[in-house]
């Protein structure tokens, strides 16, 4: 029973429902983001901000973040991680988050936490 409950918490560690960052949490399995207000992910929008989320201020290259953007035995144009990241600037200053993603095409791209999100403005 020890090892069931002992891997039960592991999974819900790495795994969790929810992630909060700054004013911005991010609902995995509803695939929601709310700051100031709430919108709905398509499912790769919320894999990439879990993804950004986890690894927030870290510099990730576009082909580790192409990797987290499909699904498994999905091919994928790298160009739609360019794509993918600007829907989530959008999504995220439309909720007002305080969260951004920096880069420019091709990479590298890095979640930053602090001040208000306007897009364009990052």
């Amino acid at each position: 029973m020890a090892r069931v409950r002992s891997q039960t918490r592991r999974q819900g560690a790495f795994n969790p429902g929810k992630i909060t960052l700054g004013n911005t949490t991010l609902d995995v399995e509803a695939a929601e983001v709310q700051a100031g207000n709430t919108i709905s992910l398509s499912p790769k929008e919320a894999r990439l901000l879990r993804y950004f989320m986890k690894n927030a201020g870290k510099s990730l290259d576009e082909n580790s973040v192409f990797r987290h953007l499909g699904e498994e035995g999905e091919t994928e144009d790298q160009d739609e991680v360019w794509l993918y990241v600007n829907y989530l600037k959008r999504k995220l200053a439309s909720v007002q988050s305080d969260l951004t993603v920096e880069g420019q095409r091709g990479g590298p791209y890095r979640l930053v936490h602090g001040g208000v999100n306007t897009y364009g403005s990052h």
